[in-house]
């Protein structure tokens, strides 16, 4: 299982170079095929070779009582998110087996995730999992670095662009095509990622093997972050590290930080937040500001949140308003064709651009019931973890993970004010989300088994 953890985001990638190469049932396959092996092996295979019954382990215990609300709401996410995908199919957006194939990747992904914990909590390596990952993203990483260099080509990319897109950070002329991945942006959102993982490494390991695999992983993922161009992976990244190094003040404001990200569009909308941090910046000699023909900046987006949230506050649709359009909405509604003009000479397909933020995506995909779980699976997730610390308290044990599992959903939920990112666009990013619920629910499942391994040893 941990090696299948190892290369899970390879096969990810290698997925997504299969997808753009226009054969998506050789990548669906795989992908689908070896973690259908490992979800297998691990609940039913394994145990049984072990003289047990198979059988799920449960989040409802002595220790994990306070996650009863978390549990549910995650629950009502997902569902909200595969009835979408059913809704879309029978809308006519997505061909049936199409559709069909995205339930399954997206249902794969949650069981194999929540397969992983449960194997870490029986065999014992559950404190270990953040690591895996970590080096999971950084085999990913590496690959499309190595890909980009040696000349392998995204296969896709010039069915997506027009053009070469430019680089926003300047340090290069355009932006690099990265073999493994269907976006730049994504990839970039995963090196940052990748980074933050680095750097907890790097600060809680003193062995020379560990201190190298943590700058091998920050020079990749600062690699990645230069090739892609983005400036809000960048720039969430430096206020990420800004936020762990003030940990003793910041993470008291977690979650007020998080609803900032959050209501970011609203605030771009009908504040122009971002208009006066580039006039500031302006008066203090920092150009901010690009050619109002580079498609990647605010002042873009702006329309298009600016389309969706009058699409929300004008249309008469209450279905629609409570429950959305289903999984790629904004083609289902037409809404993306108001704000085509925005993406028609970069990209080949501009009508099918997405929300470029993951809580107006939602309110379009699942409408504002959908947006609200959301929100509310966000803020579940850092009064877990606090419940989390308090409980190892309580029961004399040290809760190592809050500040990387913090630092890591500040930097996700960040990052999605101006992508659809945790989303099913976004398979890479999103499972790093799904993860991070069960990795968190599931704590009290962890420390009620060692507690019960340790009351055996001593009796």
């Amino acid at each position: 299982m941990r090696l299948s953890l190892i290369i899970y985001f390879m096969l990810l990638g290698v997925f997504d170079y299969f997808r753009m190469l226009d054969q998506p049932v050789i990548g669906f396959l795989v992908f689908i095929l070896p973690i259908s092996i490992a979800i297998t092996y691990s609940l039913f295979i394994k145990p049984l070779l072990a003289g047990q019954s198979p059988r799920f382990l449960s989040v409802f215990n002595r220790y994990s009582r306070a996650h009863y609300i978390h549990t549910i709401i995650f629950a009502s996410y997902l569902i909200i998110v595969l009835v979408g995908f059913f809704r879309s199919i029978y809308a006519g957006t997505r061909e049936g087996i199409i559709g069909l194939a995205e339930v399954a990747i997206v249902l794969a992904i949650v069981i194999y995730f929540y397969a992983i914990v449960t194997d870490a909590i029986r065999s014992g390596y559950y404190q270990l999992l953040p690591r895996y990952i970590g080096i999971s993203l950084f085999i990913l990483c590496l690959a499309n670095v190595l890909g980009a260099a040696v000349g392998i080509e995204n296969p896709g990319a010039e069915t997506i662009y027009n053009r070469d897109i430019e680089n926003s950070l300047g340090i290069i002329d355009y932006r690099i095509s990265f073999p493994f991945t269907t976006s730049e942006r994504m990839l970039s959102i995963q090196a940052g990622i990748l980074v933050l993982f680095g750097l907890f490494r790097w600060r809680e390991n003193f062995r020379k093997y560990d201190k190298l695999m943590s700058i091998c992983m920050v020079a990749i993922g600062t690699a990645v972050l230069i090739g892609a161009g983005g400036r809000i992976p960048v720039l969430m990244l430096i206020a990420t590290v800004a936020f762990i190094i003030l940990w003793k003040v910041s993470h008291q404001f977690s979650v007020s930080l998080l609803l900032i990200f959050l209501i970011f569009p609203f605030l771009l909308v009908f504040v122009d937040i971002v208009g006066l941090a580039y006039t500031a910046a302006d008066n203090i000699g920092i150009q901010l500001s690009q050619p109002t023909e580079n498609i990647r900046t605010f002042s873009n987006r702006d329309v298009i949140y600016a389309v969706i949230l009058q699409w929300y506050m004008s249309s008469g649709d209450l279905v629609s308003q409570l429950f959305g359009y289903g999984a790629h909405g904004q083609i289902t509604s037409g809404l993306s064709s108001d704000y085509a003009m925005l993406f028609g000479h970069s990209y080949a397909n501009p009508d099918r651009m997405t929300a470029h933020n993951t809580l107006l995506q939602s309110l379009v995909d699942y409408g504002i019931i959908g947006a609200g779980v959301y929100v509310a699976l966000i803020v579940s997730i850092v009064l877990s973890i606090r419940r989390n610390r308090l409980i190892h308290k309580k029961h004399g044990s040290t809760y190592k993970h809050e500040k990387p599992l913090i630092a890591i959903l500040i930097y996700t939920v960040g990052c999605s004010m101006t992508e659809s990112s945790i989303t099913y666009y976004a398979l890479g990013v999103w499972s790093v989300f799904i993860a991070i619920n069960l990795f968190v629910m599931l704590d009290g499942t962890n420390l009620n088994r060692m507690k019960q391994i340790g009351t055996a040893e001593t009796s």
